[in-house]
């Protein structure tokens, strides 16, 4: 795996996240990974949960749980990643089981009811009051509010190694959280795309050349605005690390990520959750 394009990490709470972007290089060298992603049911498993043809933007992901002094990690609270259906996938390279903080997700949260759109309405007029996730439109919401909408008590998929987890995270999900430091290897993929386009192919980040470059080039791109002032680049360069590696560089010489805040207050900072959705009005 050290033949991949550059990984990059962020920290996120106590938790570091790192990702290595499956370039056309690094494909080369995994012919098997590489049949997977060009294979119909792959795609077309994707798709559907994406509602596009897009195209996934895909990467090796590690996940490293209670690797730093941080808040909790904030992907563990109950989100929405968009207001419209968009994919993430994971292909487990190691068993999860519930003590390493699986995937979880709330049944039936992918359906925009009318009671979601309330909800969602009542979110965007209140989004100063939320954490940063929440202010960028990735909304968290309650255990109280998830009863008020109407859904069920979320689930846990703690799974064994080479299961896929395909997930539309338009649906309230979460990492689950770790019990202990742990060590989480997937192939991960993610697909979005503008939600305002009225069909669902014709994308050029469907083809293979364009869809394994992007992330490159998008990272490249943010790099070059944060040297000029104009932007902020969250992930870090890490230099030549393998998957299972430690978090903050193993050997390449890339710069630590970032340290997270200290905890203020001693605990989480969630959102309070918006006022409740309005009672249904009869239009007779």
């Amino acid at each position: 795996m050290r033949r991949c394009a550059p990984p990059r990490e962020t920290v996120q709470g106590d938790a570091v996240s790192r990702l290595m972007p499956l370039s056309p290089a690094t494909l080369r060298a995994l012919p098997e990974t590489r049949a997977l992603i060009d294979s119909p049911g792959w795609s077309g498993l994707l798709n559907y949960a994406a509602s596009t043809r897009a195209g996934p933007v895909l990467f090796i992901q590690t996940i490293h749980s209670h690797a730093t002094a941080g808040e909790d990690d904030p992907q563990t609270e109950l989100h929405s990643d968009t207001f419209y259906p968009s994919m993430k996938a994971w292909l487990y390279l190691h068993d999860v089981p519930v003590e390493d903080g699986p995937f979880v997700y709330v049944p039936g949260s992918h359906r925009a009811t009318p009671r979601r759109l309330w909800w969602e309405r009542a979110s965007s007029l209140s989004w100063r009051e939320g954490n940063g996730h929440h202010r960028r439109g990735s909304l968290r919401i309650s255990g109280e509010m998830l009863r008020r909408l109407g859904y069920g008590p979320p689930v846990t998929y703690a799974v064994p190694a080479n299961t896929l987890v395909v997930a539309d995270t338009y649906g309230f999900h979460a990492r689950g959280p770790s019990s202990r430091p742990s060590t989480r290897v997937a192939l991960w993929a993610q697909q979005r795309r503008n939600p305002f386009l009225p069909w669902t192919g014709l994308s050029p980040t469907s083809l293979p050349a364009v869809r394994d470059r992007q992330v490159v080039a998008f990272w490249g791109l943010a790099d070059r605005l944060a040297r000029l002032g104009l932007g902020k680049q969250t992930w870090h360069d890490t230099g030549a690390v393998s998957p299972m590696d430690p978090p903050g560089g193993g050997g390449g010489g890339g710069p630590p990520p970032r340290p997270p805040r200290p905890p203020r207050g001693g605990g989480r900072r969630r959102a309070p959750p918006p006022p409740p959705p309005p009672r249904p009005v009869n239009p007779g």
